[in-house]
């Protein structure tokens, strides 16, 4: 490194807060050592082990340099970098590095182009450290024309000036081997421009030189969204979800495409994917259990029961054997005769849902061969008389008086539904 370079490096650690969000405590002694050694202050180095403590200290003292492993508590280093670049674009001078620990992990950091500035490969010596920091740091305040041209063009992008920033990355493409970044934003412009094929071709040539750029991924996912081309969306977005921590907006809207495309077999990815998210929304819990529903009815429709029993099993986790689709996945089994099945998932209805309405219906279904005709009638009036009432239940309630030959109570009990479900037409 050049004199002026170390000076230009110093002055930069010297004079801007550092960040370290990392797990592991001997990482992070490590790090903040390499860091005085080339010139930050001590006092200026925070270090952090969860996502929520990474975005407080980010937000109050704007760090210009962030560590962070792959793995960080709550979320991911990849996520948290997402996070901040979109909360702070006009922190155009961030540098942020990313640690890895395996090779997987090195090409994602290579495929997220300008969401992570540098990698750092586990295990690591303190002359890769020193030179990686250094070289992410010089880069990101004195970049190449070919960076100064991509960051022109965006500027001219955000202004809506679209045929000026096509222009500028055009310019950036001329200047490198690989610009598949470049081509990601001249497909943006081009998108804008009402251009969308040329935009697709932009966003499947920078895929040419890394077949998982991010943000070309996402480019081409957005435009095919934009263009109701599901299938392919679809196709992009399963892509995205398996090599990048998963943003939980995004994984609904996968799971989402998943149902729409009937591409059932991989709803089971899915589901491992959200089992190794620590922090999960609500939105998407509702959004897994309503497509392992659906998924595990797709596969009784094929006749598939140990598949469609292993989705349900799935179901009961994610939903922490929440009554609602206890009873729905017991109706289901009662719809195929699979009572044995059926009572086994009555059985993990906790002890203080056993009083509630799902549980009474839930158990009418799954013990109804074992009824006499007798107790299913007085079983399916107790429900019909409560405010658990259902059509369905009431209909079996209508056949089995039907098979004792009860007709004038059928009559009377047909006129009374028609209170409770005035457009329903029950086979009497």
């Amino acid at each position: 490194m050049t004199e002026e370079k170390q000076k230009q490096l110093e002055g930069f650690l010297k004079e801007n807060d550092v960040l370290i969000v990392d797990k592991s405590g001997s990482t992070k002694r490590s790090l903040i050592k390499v860091l005085v050694d080339l010139g930050a202050e001590t006092r200026r180095i925070h270090s952090v082990t969860h996502y929520d403590e990474a975005m407080e200290v980010f937000e109050e003292k704007r760090p210009q340099l962030v560590i962070s492993d792959y793995y960080i508590g709550g979320s991911s280093g990849f996520v948290f970098f997402q996070d901040i670049r979109k909360k702070y674009p006009e922190m155009k001078k961030l540098v942020l590095t990313l640690i890895t620990s395996n090779a997987s992990q090195t090409v994602v950091a290579k495929a997220a182009e300008e969401d992570v500035d540098s990698y750092i490969l586990k295990p690591y010596n303190v002359d890769t450290l020193q030179r990686i920091l250094s070289v992410a740091i010089l880069e990101k305040n004195f970049p190449s024309d070919y960076l100064k041209y991509i960051q022109s063009g965006k500027e001219y992008l955000f202004d809506g000036k679209f045929e000026e920033a096509k222009n500028e990355f055009e310019a950036a493409i001329s200047c490198t081997k690989k610009p598949s970044l470049a081509l990601f934003y001249h497909g943006q412009a081009m998108f804008f421009l009402n251009e969308t094929e040329q935009a697709e071709k932009d966003y499947n040539k920078g895929l040419s030189y890394n077949k998982i750029h991010f943000k070309c991924l996402l480019g081409l996912y957005n435009l095919y969204n934009e263009l109701s081309r599901t299938n392919d969306a679809y196709s992009v977005a399963k892509n995205i979800t398996r090599y990048f921590p998963s943003n939980q907006e995004r994984l609904c809207n996968v799971i989402r495409l998943c149902v729409e495309t009937s591409s059932f077999e991989d709803m089971e990815e899915f589901y491992l994917i959200y089992k190794e998210i620590e922090v999960r929304e609500g939105v998407l819990t509702n959004y897994l259990n309503a497509g392992l529903f659906v998924t595990a009815k797709h596969f009784i429709a094929e006749q598939e029961l140990e598949r469609a029993l292993e989705h349900f099993q799935w179901l009961t986790t994610v939903s922490q054997r929440a009554s609602k689709y206890l009873r729905a996945i017991i109706i289901e089994l009662y719809k195929i005769g699979e009572f044995e099945e059926a009572r086994k998932f009555l059985k993990k209805f906790d002890v203080d849902d056993m009083k509630s309405d799902d549980y009474k219906i839930a158990a009418f279904y799954a013990e109804f061969d074992q009824l006499n005709d007798n107790m299913r009638v007085q079983s399916g009036l107790e429900i019909f008389r409560s405010e658990s009432r259902t059509p369905e239940c009431f209909q079996i309630l209508i056949d089995s008086l039907k098979e004792q030959k009860m007709d004038d109570k059928v009559v009377r009990l047909l006129e009374e539904a028609r209170d409770f479900w005035p457009d329903n037409k029950f086979a009497a």
